[in-house]
């Protein structure tokens, strides 16, 4: 049986939250100084409710309590993992099945450490560059093997990442990029205030962003002997 790639790519953007609702794009403020403030939504009823997020404003989204059977139309994570960096509007509504309880935290956008020249990415969601890591070159790859499944036409499916790089205020420079299992890694130029989108269909997986050095010669002048001297540098940006 052929195997067919996810293209799960309405799904996959409307997962990334920032990337697919264009009222992001026109938020002027730095997403640092555009946080909102805590709250729990829940849905402790029988049947399915909107709820409604009271201020604009950058959040990471914690899944307290899932519905297992509504897990692939859900609009919040997987039980236990976070969505970070996702932009709500003032007033957006939410829609929660029966049983699901999430809290809506101030995004950190938090620094991440870099290991062994690499930066891992664990949880889906949107990073700011600058903030969380450096803008740069970087070879983009996953900790782990994609997931397979059968669906309901016998099609053996296979998972994938997909990452978008895109500047808040400028839709035109956003640019799509996906890993799968065919595609396992890619070279990607991010800059500084600009964000990284991160969406997979197997939230197990993290991502690797390892930096590329490029050799670059540069003369030098040496003003005893009024003459250059050539060395060679490496940079983390590659013109």
């Amino acid at each position: 049986m052929k195997k067919k790639l996810v293209l799960l790519v309405t799904v996959l953007i409307l997962g990334l939250g920032a990337v697919a609702i264009s009222r992001i794009l026109l938020v002027k403020d730095s997403p640092t100084q555009a946080l909102g403030v805590k709250q729990i939504v829940k849905n402790e009823g029988e049947e399915a409710k909107t709820v409604t997020i009271k201020k604009a404003g950058y959040y990471d989204i914690t899944t307290l309590k899932a519905n297992d059977a509504e897990k692939a139309r859900s609009q919040i994570p997987e039980l236990g993992r976070t969505r970070l960096g996702q932009y709500v509007d003032e007033g957006e509504s939410i829609s929660l099945y029966a049983g699901e309880v999430a809290t809506y935290q101030p995004a950190k956008f938090e620094k991440i450490a870099e290991k062994k020249g690499a930066y891992v990415l664990s949880e889906i969601g949107n990073y700011l560059i600058g903030e969380q890591f450096p803008g740069g070159d970087y070879t983009v790859s996953i900790d782990g093997a994609f997931s397979e499944w059968t669906d309901k036409s016998g099609n053996i499916m296979a998972g994938q990442v997909q990452l978008v790089v895109y500047t808040p205020d400028n839709i035109k420079e956003s640019k799509s990029f996906k890993l799968t299992e065919d595609k396992p890694s890619l070279k990607i130029k991010v800059k500084n205030q600009q964000f990284l989108a991160v969406k997979t269909t197997d939230p197990g997986l993290s991502v690797f962003l390892k930096r590329v050095y490029c050799r670059v010669m540069i003369n030098d002048y040496d003003k005893n002997n009024l003459t250059y001297v050539g060395r060679t540098i490496y940079r983390s940006v590659c013109l």
